[in-house]
């Protein structure tokens, strides 16, 4: 008979470790829109795949993923800046993983191909406010399409150009990806900024060549990482403390070879 109970005392015992065991088999990541619907939902399910331990996903923004990384309801972040000295202080650490640049868009039926960072910022501080000053079109208001204020992609493009707000009618969008939408519906007189991660081919849509010193710089690997293109801001992970267990692993299958072809593949390009 105390065989037997033995017996099953152990066979509940192990299956409680192995139940206690599937149940630490997760990660928790949060924070920024952008990086979540780019590309941690197609790592989460490769992370998996390969380490059988699941990714539970949720974000919004930068600060959003870092509140709660503080609040220890997060075990990895991701966002669009380097942490500040005080998020210092209270034991975040931070890696650089990868870049993202900022394009500019306008709908096709608007007459411009280019322009120079000179316009861009005259375009961003009010200074330019109708299409008749840079193109053949005659009376039409230009407006711009921006991300929501909160966000590391509108603050790094205002650290650019040093505006404190964007002009008056200035059309702001929660989330990132729907900057590209409003441009395609507003047919005339738009132009937008957005992370190249939220651009998508459509006919009705075209990415502005960027002119430095008058001559084209195009969006690539090469000008990114170099800094030639004007308009990138490094994206990094969080963690609380140096990175260990399951966020760990994590951080480490996104920069092996793997994830970084996710993050390339979804158009964001590597520091050099």
């Amino acid at each position: 008979m105390s065989k037997k109970i033995m017996t099953l005392a152990i066979i509940c015992l192990s299956t409680i470790w192995s139940i206690s065991a599937m149940a630490q088999e997760v990660v928790r990541y949060s924070g920024s829109g952008v990086m979540l619907r780019a590309i941690m939902y197609r790592a989460a399910t490769e992370f998996k795949e390969k380490e059988g331990i699941e990714v539970n996903l949720e974000g919004k923004d930068t600060i959003h993923g870092i509140n709660k990384l503080l609040a220890g309801e997060a075990d990895i972040t991701g966002g669009g800046r380097a942490l500040t000295p005080e998020e210092r202080a209270k034991g975040l650490v931070e890696k650089k993983l990868f870049l993202d640049a900022r394009a500019f868009i306008t709908n096709k039926r608007v007459p411009v191909d280019s322009l120079t960072t000179e316009q861009i910022s005259d375009i961003l501080l009010g200074k330019i406010t109708n299409w008749n000053k840079i193109s053949d079109l005659k009376y039409s208001r230009l407006v711009i399409v921006s991300p929501s204020q909160t966000t590391e992609h509108y603050r790094n493009q205002q650290k650019i150009n040093g505006f404190k707000e964007l002009p008056e009618g200035t059309i702001y969008c929660e989330r990132t990806p729907d900057v590209f939408n409003k441009v395609k519906a507003e047919a005339h007189n738009t132009i937008g900024f957005l992370s190249n991660s939220n651009i998508k081919e459509d006919e009705d849509v075209k990415i502005i060549t960027i002119k430095v010193n008058g001559e084209p710089v195009p969006m690539t690997q090469d000008n990114v990482a170099s800094g030639k293109y004007p308009y990138v801001q490094s994206m990094y992970f969080y963690t609380m403390g140096e990175p260990k267990g399951n966020a760990k692993k994590l951080l480490d299958f996104m920069a092996s070879e793997q994830g970084l072809k996710i993050i390339t593949e979804a158009g964001f390009f590597l520091p050099l």
